[in-house]
């Protein structure tokens, strides 16, 4: 048995700095990925996107079995494992709360033109809300899009959003969303939002 033993130490590697060599390279291939995502978090930061900044939100929800007009604040940023993230900020005048949510946004492209996808998850609660918007252009100074999520009676709702870069009236927002077509008989939203219609408004 000992003879056996013996063998295998003598066939066991030397050199003390294998393992070491085997914990930095393991290190290494761990960290990688990360100093990829920071090089291209460098590279979104000093190249300025055009959606980064402040937007105002405005939609209709109910609450207490009526449906009111509200706003937030939206805080659009480069991210670091997103290429944009999201914060939002609501404040309750009712109850003289804020209520906050963070998350991210994706670009989706296809035949049938592009648009923006956002998931924001309320910091309180962990509630999630997704929206899905006509992608702003360069020159655009609002989008139109449809979110769903709990409404604040904890009811399953589908409804409207405007994302602007002005403030607007409950009026402006009123005529913004004629654009969303409800086919009563189906119970289906439909955004008949063209992106040069949002081009053609501002000019």
């Amino acid at each position: 048995m000992n003879d056996i033993i013996n063998i295998g130490l003598n066939n066991f590697p030397q050199n003390p700095h294998w393992f070491v060599n085997i914990l930095i390279g393991s290190f290494i291939g761990i960290l990688l990925p990360y100093f990829f995502k920071s090089f291209l978090f460098l590279f979104r930061f000093f190249q300025k996107e055009y959606l980064t900044g402040k937007w105002h939100g405005y939609y209709f929800i109910t609450e207490g079995g009526t449906v009111s007009f509200y706003s937030d604040d939206n805080f659009i940023k480069s991210g670091f494992l997103h290429k944009l993230v999201i914060t939002a900020k609501r404040h309750n005048e009712n109850s003289n709360q804020i209520s906050r949510y963070k998350g991210y946004i994706a670009k989706e492209g296809g035949y049938f033109g592009n648009y923006m996808l956002v998931q924001l998850t309320k910091v309180e609660t962990g509630e999630k809300i997704f929206y899905r918007y006509v992608y702003p252009q360069p020159h655009s100074n609002y989008t139109i899009g449809l979110w769903l999520a709990l409404d604040y009676d904890g009811i399953v709702t589908v409804g409207t959003k405007v994302l602007s870069r002005n403030e607007l009236s409950e009026n402006d927002v009123k005529q913004l969303i004629q654009k969303v077509k409800l086919n009563n008989s189906f119970k289906t939203l439909r955004l008949l939002h063209m992106l040069e219609t949002n081009a053609n408004e501002e000019s």
